[in-house]
C-alpha cells in the first residue's frame, strides 16, 4: 500500500538507492514492502490494520510507517524531539506510553499468520516497531546514529523471523520450484543449510555497510566472535532511546539454526513449538566492554 505523499516518495526513492540493509532492499525490490503515510493517532491506527490484512493475504512482509510532511517537524528538530513525535503516534496501536516508547521501551505484537515454511499457523511475537529520523544521521545530533537514520521521520514494523521464514519460502519456489512442505527430508536439510548460510551473509553485509558510512568515533558498530555477535549504540529491538550505549546482539549464525530446529521438529513430529522471541533472538545485551573497545 503506497500513500500519495511527498514523504512516502522520498522514501520510495531512498530504499531503491540508499538503504544499506540487505532484506530491507530485496523485500523492497519485490514490492513486499507496505508503505503509507500517516498524519495522526487515527491513521496510524487504520493504517497498522491495513498491515495486518495485508501480511494475512501475504502481499507483505514488513511495513514503513511515514510521518506525512505536513504535520512532520522541521527539518532542524532533533532526533530526540522526531523520535518523541513518532512514539506519540503510536497511542492507539500501543499499551506503552509515548514517553516510554521514545526512551527506550519496545513495541511489539504477536501476530498469528501462517508459517510460509510449514503452512500451519503460528504466533509471531516479534513483530517490532523500531522508529527512524533523518537526524540521526546528523553527526552533531546527541542521538547521532546511522543504523537509526532515514530520509524521513518513520516507524518500520518487522519480524525476523518471520522475514526469514518467507525468505526460505522464496529460496524453495525460486530453486525447487516447491513449497518447502512438499521437499522430502534430504532436500529441505540442503536448503535450510543454504538460506542459513545466506542470511547470515545478508547481515553481514548491512552491518558492515553500516559501518562504511558511520563515524566509528561517535557512534561504534562492529563485529566479534567470529561473526556471530554484533555490536550497535543502540538496544535492537528499541522502539527509539534518548541516550546512546553498546549492546550485543546475536547474529544469524547464532539464531537461525534455533528457528530451522523447530522446523524440522515440525516435519518430523507435526508440531511446531513455540517460544518466546527472546528463546531465539535475545534482546540487545548491555555490553561488558566500554564504547571505546568496541572500536578496537
Amino acid at each position: 500500500m503506497d500513500s500519495v505523499s511527498t514523504n512516502v516518495e522520498k522514501l520510495k526513492d531512498w530504499l531503491k538507492v540508499d538503504l544499506p540493509c540487505v532484506p530491507g532492499k530485496r523485500e523492497f525490490a519485490t514490492g513486499r514492502y507496505f508503505i503509507t503515510a500517516i498524519r495522526d493517532t487515527k491513521s496510524m491506527e487504520t493504517a497498522y490494520s491495513a498491515f495486518q490484512t495485508a501480511l494475512i493475504r501475504r502481499e507483505t512482509v514488513a511495513s514503513l510507517f511515514v510521518i506525512s510532511e505536513d504535520v512532520a517537524l522541521p527539518a532542524a528538530s532533533s532526533a530526540e524531539d522526531q523520535f518523541r513525535q513518532l512514539a506519540e503516534m503510536m497511542v492507539t496501536i500501543s499499551d506503552i506510553s509515548p514517553d516510554l516508547l521514545a526512551s527506550g521501551g519496545r513495541l511489539g505484537k504477536t501476530i498469528e499468520l501462517p508459517c510460509p515454511v510449514t503452512n500451519v499457523m503460528h504466533a509471531f511475537d516479534d513483530f517490532d516497531a523500531v522508529a527512524f529520523c533523518p537526524q540521526s544521521n546528523d553527526i552533531m545530533d546527541p542521538l547521532y546514529d546511522p543504523m537509526m537514520a532515514a530520509p524521513v521521520p518513520c516507524v518500520n514494523f518487522n519480524s525476523d523471523i518471520y522475514a526469514f521464514s518467507m525468505f526460505t519460502r522464496d529460496y524453495a519456489l525460486k530453486t525447487k520450484n516447491a513449497q518447502i512442505w512438499q521437499l522430502d527430508p534430504f532436500e529441505r536439510q540442503d536448503l535450510f543449510a543454504i538460506v542459513a548460510k545466506r542470511w547470515q551473509q545478508y547481515a553481514l553485509a548491512t552491518i558492515k555497510g553500516y559501518m562504511n558510512i558511520t563515524n566509528l568515533e561517535r557512534c561504534p558498530v562492529s563485529l566479534r566472535g567470529n561473526d556471530t555477535i554484533w555490536y550497535a549504540n543502540h538496544q535492537d529491538p528499541a522502539f527509539a532511546e534518548t541516550t546512546k550505549s553498546q549492546y550485543a546482539h546475536h547474529m544469524p549464525s547464532l539464531y537461525a539454526p534455533k528457528i530451522i530446529e523447530k522446523w524440522q521438529n515440525f516435519f518430523e513430529t507435526g508440531v511446531l513449538p513455540h517460544g518466546s522471541v527472546e528463546d531465539i533472538t535475545p534482546f540487545g545485551m548491555t555490553c561488558p566492554f566500554r564504547a571505546s573497545e568496541a572500536r578496537q
